[in-house]
């Protein structure tokens, strides 16, 4: 990774985190973080893009099955 590279990734950890510091609810702590996952994934390649996302959507699934396991009772 180039210092230009790793200077962008810098800037933009710190632009969310200073966000996500601002988020008041969790709605909104969950729309930063959102925001901040399809920002680093623009950066990628469009095939590692895909499989990034398709990532993404797998982990969001499995979360919300243990959620609503865990929830349901």
């Amino acid at each position: 990774m180039s210092r230009r590279q790793k200077a962008r990734q810098q800037r933009e950890a710190a632009h969310y985190a200073a966000k996500r510091a601002a988020a008041t609810t969790a709605a909104e702590q969950a729309a930063v973080a959102f925001d901040h996952v399809r920002a680093r994934l623009a950066h990628l390649p469009e095939s590692e893009r895909e499989q990034a996302w398709q990532r993404v959507a797998d982990d969001l699934e499995a979360w919300a099955q243990h959620f609503t396991h865990e929830h349901s009772a």
